[in-house]
Formats: structure tokens, C-alpha cells, sequence
């Protein structure tokens, strides 16, 4: 049995900068399927890469995607300020049991948004992926492309570098009902389709700029998400 003592603690900053540096995940595949994919993040943005054939998937998240609607009001319920307050284990009256309501909107509220997602088409077949753990970066090697993937730390970001043939980019929105045709709605104990789940808000705003496009988001609660994405370079 190895003395704790000689190879060093997890909490040592020193010590796990080291083993960070030694290791690397390798793998031949991204997974075809979001829960087979590689995740990366900063703790408000995050982004998972999968895909199949000659296409690379990065699906895209944030921490305040929230539909935050509160329909308890009128019943005497618990606002959403004492569910995020309970969430981050400050003092709350939120009850140990999430209340389950669908008399209104036939979702649970409050309750995460889904995700949208970035397609890269035409990048070729996956060869080979590494995860360094050093720069907390994805590898990509296709048949016709390399690709690299990372989420920035300071800001809200995710950087995608590539050589190789110029993909065609589409984004999904969350929020556009074509994006969930035939995916899986969500969690039990309602398991809402996404559709239904976006039914009472307005369409998202999509304005092209150039190489891309800016997406902004207004949900029933009075707040607003939005996204923007732009492929620079040849």
C-alpha cells in the first residue's frame, strides 16, 4: 500500500498541476450521442462535442438559462429567489421536496432551459480525439480537418479552431421548434417535449452578421437570453 505521504495530496495545487500535465483522455471517437461526448466548461458556460459521420456536434449551455415563470404566486407557493437561494445552500424556505406544478403552462417551472447546439457539416470522419487536461482543451482529427475546442475561463466563450476545408456551420436555437424534432423531452417526473416547453414564448430573433449571427431570446418571466456565434478566417 502506497504511503499517501510520497505521491502527493489532490488539494495541493502544485501536485494536481503535475498530474494534469501527465494525463491526456484519448479516444477514437467523439461518441455519436450528446451523452457520449466530451464535456468542457467554466462553471457558467458549458459545451459538450460529439458527433457522427462527417459531422461534428458542440451542444452549448449556460448556468442562467433558466424559464424562471412564477405561476406559485397566485397559490401562496414559494417564489424562484428561494429556490436559487436553497440551490446555493443559503437560508431558504424552499421545502427539501421541488414541488411538481403543470395546472398552467403544462411544465414545471422554474426549471432549466434546454441547451442549443453548434453543427460543423462536411468536416470529414472522426481519426482520433485527445482531451488535454493541462489547457482543459479538445482535440479533433478528421479525415480532412483538425480541430480544436476549448471554453474560455474570463468569459462567456467557446473557441473553435480548425485547418482544414471550410464547414458549413449551423447553429440551433433552443428556443425553434424544428431544433427538437425528433429528440427527447426531459427529465421525470413530467418529461416535457422541449416544443411544449417553449410553447408560451415568443420566437427568438435571429439577425445574420457577417459569418455567422446574433440570437436573442425573450422568455415569459420578463428576462432574456441571447447568443452569438461567427466563423472568422478561411
Amino acid at each position: 500500500m502506497t504511503d499517501p505521504r510520497e505521491v502527493g495530496s489532490l488539494v495541493d495545487p502544485t501536485h494536481s498541476r503535475e498530474l494534469l500535465d501527465r494525463h491526456q483522455r484519448v479516444r477514437a471517437t467523439l461518441g455519436d450521442q450528446w451523452a457520449d461526448g466530451t464535456p468542457l466548461g467554466n462553471g457558467r458556460v458549458g459545451a459538450v462535442v460529439w458527433g457522427s459521420g462527417s459531422s461534428i456536434t458542440v451542444t452549448v449551455d449556460h448556468a442562467d438559462f433558466w424559464d424562471r415563470r412564477n405561476e406559485f404566486d397566485d397559490d401562496g407557493e414559494l417564489p424562484f429567489a428561494e429556490f436559487i437561494a436553497a440551490l446555493e445552500h443559503r437560508p431558504s424556505t424552499w421545502p427539501a421536496a421541488w414541488p411538481v406544478h403543470l395546472a398552467k403552462f403544462n411544465v414545471v417551472t422554474p426549471t432549466r432551459l434546454p441547451p442549443s447546439r453548434l453543427v460543423l457539416h462536411d468536416v470529414g470522419s472522426v481519426i482520433g480525439v485527445r482531451h488535454d487536461l493541462a489547457s482543459a482543451t479538445l482535440y479533433v482529427e478528421t479525415t480532412t480537418t483538425t480541430l480544436s475546442v476549448r471554453v474560455l475561463g474570463e468569459h462567456d466563450a467557446i473557441v473553435m479552431n480548425g485547418v482544414g476545408p471550410v464547414s458549413r456551420a449551423v447553429f440551433q436555437w433552443a428556443g425553434d421548434p424544428a431544433a427538437w424534432e425528433g429528440r427527447p423531452g426531459g427529465q421525470p417526473p413530467t418529461g416535457p417535449t422541449p416544443a411544449a416547453l417553449f410553447a408560451g414564448h415568443d420566437a427568438p430573433i435571429r439577425v445574420e452578421v457577417p459569418g455567422g449571427e446574433r440570437i436573442g431570446h425573450a422568455i415569459p418571466d420578463g428576462s432574456a437570453a441571447g447568443a452569438a456565434w461567427r466563423s472568422i478566417g478561411d
